[in-house]
């Protein structure tokens, strides 16, 4: 075996001094509001922080041929011929402040036709506020918990996502328009297991809108035809680059790191029905 993650009850990870798992605990709190300051317009506001304590995660890479490491450690790595290894350990805590909003418009057309528009955004930021390392590991700080792995939970996730979204709907048709905005995100990968720390490799992936479109006709009161597309003008944003010097090789490929899918244009043809 190249590369593991142990679990935690394996011998390496008792051998190494990593503390058994333990429960997550979290604290949210949120204010918000609601209005409708004239007719046929509503828009709410809300804000929320949420604290998590001693949160699971994955450990940097520790390497088999790395001399610092106890003896029996490293007689564990070679005995199962493994090379490099990481373990599941309450790690960190981080604590994420956000403010989420909606606004809607709803209005009746001239036609008959009944129309509305939504706009809605969420902005949000995750900071890391504690570092746990194992009493006797403190050497290995910087691959208790890697950079990569502090990305995973801050800079991997977007902090802009706003939503535009219209609507038209006459008798039996009604069509939809969304379109929505993944702001910026970071990866970073750990290209070796070097003591006492570490190197790295950062990407930063650009912004992407991602289009839907879809227009439904209801055959009966309870049956229902649509036909759309998902990401309509086929965004696949940046390319993953591989990280130079890795040890780990990656195909250059679409990141789909902030839309969460990187297949495309998704077109589709569905029949519900009520019963």
């Amino acid at each position: 075996m190249d590369q593991v993650t142990a679990n935690n009850v394996n011998p390496a990870t008792k051998a190494l001094g990593i503390p058994s798992l333990t429960p997550e605990k979290s604290k949210g709190y949120t204010f918000g509001f609601t209005s409708q300051p004239i007719k046929n317009i509503e828009f709410t506001i809300d804000a929320y922080k949420i604290d998590i304590e001693d949160r699971v995660g994955n450990t940097g890479r520790f390497s088999a041929t790395d001399t610092n490491l106890p003896e029996d450690v490293r007689n564990l790595f070679i005995q199962t011929g493994t090379v490099q290894a990481k373990f599941f350990y309450n790690s960190f805590s981080t604590s994420t402040k956000g403010l989420e909003f909606t606004g809607s418009y709803k209005f009746s057309l001239p036609n008959g036709a009944n129309a509305a528009v939504l706009v809605g955004g969420n902005f949000l930021q995750t900071e890391l506020t504690k570092v746990n390392t194992p009493k006797g590991l403190e050497a290995y700080r910087y691959i208790i918990f890697d950079e990569s792995e502090q990305a995973r939970v801050t800079t991997n996730i977007p902090s802009q996502k706003v939503t535009l979204q219209g609507t038209y709907g006459k008798d039996r048709l009604n069509f939809l328009l969304r379109t929505v905005y993944f702001g910026s995100v970071t990866n970073v990968t750990q290209l070796n297991a070097n003591f006492p720390k570490p190197d790295y490799f950062y990407q930063t992936f650009s912004p992407v809108w991602i289009t839907d479109i879809s227009a439904s006709y209801k055959i009966t009161p309870k049956i229902q035809a649509t036909i759309g597309a998902n990401n309509l003008f086929n965004v696949l944003g940046d390319y993953s680059i591989p990280a130079p010097g890795s040890n780990i090789i990656r195909n250059p490929g679409p990141g789909a790191s902030q839309a969460g899918t990187n297949t495309g244009v998704q077109p589709f043809v569905r029949l519900s029905a009520k019963f």
